[in-house]
């Protein structure tokens, strides 16, 4: 793996890797971005 594990601030992981070791991941958030409320009123343009 190396420095391949990670793209721009997210980790990848592939799905074979994920089947393997998926209870060692369990603190990650899928690939699902959320922008809360509080920031959207605090940056409008990130809308």
């Amino acid at each position: 793996m190396g420095r391949k594990w990670g793209d721009k601030g997210f980790a990848k992981v592939s799905y074979d890797e994920w089947l393997l070791n998926g209870t060692d991941v369990w603190v990650a958030r899928l690939g699902v971005l959320v922008i809360s409320r509080a920031a959207m009123r605090n940056h409008p343009h990130i809308q």
